[in-house]
């Protein structure tokens, strides 16, 4: 489902900028259509923490 919303919002010509797990950014953004903000996988209790520090 967030893949084909990523697709309908680059059809749109919209910038998108997607956070995701490390490695996982040609996945989401296939050619570099946007910008990917890849994090560390940790556990799932600490992801919110890991996470927020990139969005400052």
């Amino acid at each position: 489902k967030q893949q084909s919303v990523i697709q309908q919002l680059h059809a749109r010509k919209g910038r998108l900028i997607v956070m995701c797990t490390k490695g996982d950014a040609s996945v989401v953004c296939p050619g570099g259509s946007c910008r990917a903000i890849e994090v560390p996988a940790v556990e799932d209790c600490l992801q919110p923490v890991i996470n927020i520090i990139p969005l400052q």
